[in-house]
């Protein structure tokens, strides 16, 4: 026969635990701590009903921790600045850095006016690197670019299944459709001084390849070492170029590099949809080529805005894999310093309300995080346009900083953004 005594005991016992310790705490006689029974089960999250008061008090209380942070490691940015210095004392050339991003910076957003400061200050021309073709074309505000429909584009999202050509550092590739040529056309606006202008590309031949171009109209033969990428002059002294290509085996092109003898290149690599993820698939051969022959003094890294739905607080997924990415760039890149820029502040609609993204500040805590694990400074985007609820007073502004997508940034807001960076690295 089964013995119910000592399961009667516990159970008496654990009542009389209970009604006494309610009643102390109910007549004040003694402090007691409420007990949650179920701690050790019960998750974390709240419920829905209160899902929106619980976002609402932890945004606060992240937002109110997020700045621009310099991780706890030697000066993140010592390379970049004994670079300048070296500079100016003109022991070296050039001051290069490399610009990352996806829309936010398409259409040399930002980095014109960063590039234009830094170039006041430390000298230098050019707009540094230029696809051959581009969905921006004809949008910025600091060169035009014009081209003709004979490529064929490839990039991060599609694949050389042909030949393999793999992207650039700006995300394209391109080849020329057969028996044709195609031609682009490149002019830096007036505000800009004379540069020389580059034809960039790769030749995966295994011997030396002489190659046939025109520029202005003018034959120019270009002479390509095997298995290299190249970087050619094709103009020199000049605002503009129009450089006309023609396909052959084995020969992949990248755009046009304009820079001066000496001074900064800026390089922007906008890459339209980017979570920052897709530059682990850049080829390790080609950085290793190019850190030999022009190395990054300085790499900006700007992501955010395609990372996260509204009910996101998770992003350790993200943080781990763009810990793989920024670890991969600093392999390639060893000497380079590194900025990680956060996401801005970004709205959605509610209700017929423009209302900023509520994951916004659960993304750049975890940005905050990845900077610091990558020994990269941290440049808080967000804290910059007024934290949450600055998309839309940029956008409202007399002067509209943000466009009505309430997403991205106007020319004016990359203008006060550069100053900012350029505050920074000066």
């Amino acid at each position: 026969m089964y013995n119910y005594k000592p399961v009667l005991a516990t159970l008496l016992t654990t009542l009389i635990a209970v009604v006494v310790s309610y009643g102390l705490k109910y007549q004040q006689w003694l402090s007691v701590k409420n007990t949650d029974w179920l701690s050790d089960v019960r998750t974390a999250q709240p419920n829905k009903k209160n899902l929106a008061i619980y976002n609402n008090s932890k945004q606060a209380q992240i937002h109110a921790v997020i700045k621009h942070y310099v991780p706890t490691v030697v000066d993140a940015l010592a390379h970049y600045k004994t670079a300048c210095t070296q500079l100016t004392q003109r022991t070296r050339t050039h001051v290069r850095i490399a610009y990352f991003g996806d829309s936010m910076i398409e259409g040399d957003i930002i980095t014109e006016y960063l590039r234009t400061y830094l170039q006041q200050t430390y000298g230098g021309a050019g707009v540094g690197f230029v696809p051959l073709s581009a969905p921006t074309a004809g949008y910025t505000n600091s060169y035009q670019l014009s081209f003709t429909t004979n490529y064929l584009a490839y990039n991060f999202n599609v694949r050389d299944t042909v030949n393999n050509y793999k992207p650039y550092l700006s995300g394209y590739v391109f080849d020329v459709a057969p028996n044709t040529t195609a031609t682009s056309k490149l002019a830096l606006y007036n505000t800009y001084a004379k540069c020389n202008f580059y034809l960039l590309g790769y030749n995966y031949n295994s011997t030396t390849q002489v190659v046939e171009t025109t520029v202005n109209n003018k034959l120019v033969q270009l002479t390509l070492q095997p298995f290299s990428a190249f970087k050619t002059l094709i103009k020199s002294s000049t605002t503009s170029a129009a450089v006309t290509v023609a396909p052959y085996s084995k020969l992949a092109y990248y755009g046009l590099q304009t820079e001066a003898d000496t001074g900064i290149v800026l390089d922007n690599y906008a890459f339209r949809g980017s979570t920052g993820m897709n530059l682990s698939v850049l080829n390790y051969n080609l950085l290793h080529q190019i850190n030999v022959a022009r190395p990054y003094d300085l790499v900006i890294v700007q992501y955010g805005l395609n990372i996260g739905t509204n009910e996101q607080q998770d992003f350790s997924a993200y943080q781990k894999t763009m810990q793989r990415v920024l670890r991969y760039l600093k392999k390639c890149m060893p000497q380079a310093s590194f900025i990680l820029v956060s996401v801005g502040d970004k709205c959605y609609k509610q209700n017929k309300q423009w209302v900023s993204a509520p994951y916004i500040p659960y993304l750049i805590k975890t940005q905050q995080a990845l900077a610091d694990s990558s020994a990269a400074y941290f440049f808080n985007l967000n804290t910059t346009m007024g934290g949450v609820g600055g998309m839309l007073t940029w956008a409202n502004a007399d002067t509209a900083l943000a466009q009505k997508d309430y997403t991205h940034i106007t020319s004016a807001g990359g203008k006060k953004v550069a100053q900012e960076l350029f505050n920074l690295i000066k």
